[in-house]
């Protein structure tokens, strides 16, 4: 018998993520740095789905920009691109005497995207800005030691690509 004295558990999140690279050629360099700002909300469920299993789901928001520059000696050109759009957030958890761990995974679809494209190859340079849609995104972040009955605020490291990120969550009782 399973005795629960509250209705669940609900929550914050936020991932901040950011990553640097730079390529040089005889001839070229390629400058890269990326941004990622993710934010939102969950709620985990009391009622167990398994022995000391929760689950939950949310909502959320990302906001990624890309900035690439490339130089060389005949034109240096640059470019900047953005995502953004509403997430879908699936909760886990696995509660134990009070602290467990908690699986987050954020993803959306049809997120809508845009592209500035800068180039200087004369006197008079060019621009354009091409908007898209269809972008997708999705990052999972695992948290373990997180007190349910207590609730708080934890955070871990986050590796994906050659960037490195930050996985804040705070969680409460209901």
């Amino acid at each position: 018998v399973t005795v629960i004295d509250r209705k669940g558990w609900k929550g914050t999140f936020e991932y901040l993520y950011s990553d640097s690279s730079k390529t040089s050629q005889d001839t070229s360099t390629l400058t890269r740095e990326e941004t990622r700002r993710v934010n939102g909300s969950f709620k985990l469920d009391a009622a167990p789905i398994g022995n000391g299993i929760v689950g939950g789901n949310g909502d959320g928001t990302v906001a990624q920009t890309i900035t690439s520059s490339t130089t060389n000696p005949i034109c240096s050109s640059s470019s900047a691109s953005s995502l953004a759009g509403p997430l879908q957030v699936d909760a886990q958890g696995v509660v134990g005497s009070g602290a467990g761990s908690l699986t987050l995974t954020a993803h959306g679809d049809n997120l809508s995207g845009k592209t500035e494209n800068k180039e200087n190859c004369s006197k008079n340079g060019s621009a354009g800005t091409d908007s898209w849609n269809n972008g997708s995104f999705a990052v999972t972040c695992q948290l373990i030691g997180l007190d349910f009955d207590k609730g708080g605020t934890y955070s871990t490291p986050v590796e994906g690509d050659q960037g490195k990120g930050t996985c804040k969550v705070s969680i409460s009782p209901e």
